[in-house]
């Protein structure tokens, strides 16, 4: 079994992000699993991120088979948490290309009859903005399992195999205050920022 499965679809995207329905499925589907690798396996450690393909490549997008084969957890983390993180790191991911179009003979700004591209700086504003929620989601990720430690033992064992991704101990892209560190949380999961009682945490 690879680890490749998306999860989430082209017509979830649509649904929950600022896309147009016109846009091309492929300009927008292979940022998912860019996404997916760079972006949520480094905020929840390549361990629990496998298993969740596992889970994905048997029983889908079932709730019932999930729920029945004891991995309802699992699948609160994925649809509550991962998908909408994943929809907006994908159209982060996505967005240049959106933007530009690259060709054997050069890289140029897309066009049509009824519209004209942005410029530049409003289109590094516009991933700036799509960012910001990919990371506030990204930031409920890590406080949902951190708030439910053994419900996925699978990201506090990533194994100690050098090719292992490990949770994101510093910020990926930003970090945010969570308030006193857990009592049964160890630094080597989050850090301290040299202030009383702050701990901070990153995807």
């Amino acid at each position: 079994m690879n680890n490749k499965a998306n999860f989430i679809s082209y017509d979830y995207i649509i649904k929950w992000t600022q896309v147009d329905s016109n846009v091309d499925p492929s300009l927008i589907m292979p940022y998912v699993m860019v996404a997916q690798d760079q972006n949520i396996q480094s905020c929840i450690g390549n361990a629990l991120y496998v298993k969740l393909i596992q889970l994905v490549q048997t029983y889908g997008s079932n709730q019932n088979d999930w729920t029945t084969n004891g991995f309802s957890n699992y699948w609160t983390l994925l649809v509550d948490y991962i998908q909408p993180a994943t929809a907006y790191f994908t159209v982060y991911h996505s967005l240049p290309w959106i933007w530009a179009k690259l060709t054997n003979k050069s890289v140029s700004e897309k066009t049509s009859d009824n519209s004209n591209p942005v410029d530049l700086q409003s289109l590094q504003y516009l991933r700036n903005t799509v960012k910001d929620q990919a990371e506030f989601s990204a930031t409920r990720i890590r406080e949902f399992i951190i708030n439910n430690q053994s419900w996925f033992p699978e990201y506090f064992s990533s194994g100690n195999n050098l090719m292992s991704i490990k949770p994101a101990v510093e910020n990926y892209f930003g970090g945010i205050y969570l308030g006193k560190q857990p009592s049964n949380f160890s630094k080597n999961r989050g850090y301290d920022d040299g202030m009383s009682n702050r701990w901070v945490f990153g995807c």
